[in-house]
């Protein structure tokens, strides 16, 4: 499924979007939900927002194979 923005130029053209959505092959959303659904859309993530994505054994191997790479760019110095 894809979600497009129309301008719609001539009123003609949305009873034809309408008889479409009546056919089931297309949605039409009020102007609201797509404000709302590009509000949330372009929300700035934070770092709690992943807490939890990676498994605690997966990221047990990952600092651990973070410490180790540290130990070896300091031996090489």
């Amino acid at each position: 499924m894809k979600t497009v923005i129309v301008d719609i130029l001539n009123e003609k053209v949305l009873n034809l979007l309408r008889e479409l959505e009546d056919l089931n092959l297309i949605r039409l959303l009020s102007s609201d939900s797509v404000k709302e659904s590009s509000i949330i859309y372009n929300q700035k993530k934070k770092a709690s927002d992943y807490k939890g994505i990676i498994p605690t054994n997966v990221a047990d191997q990952l600092q651990e194979h973070i410490k180790q790479s540290r130990d070896q760019w300091q031996q090489r110095i």
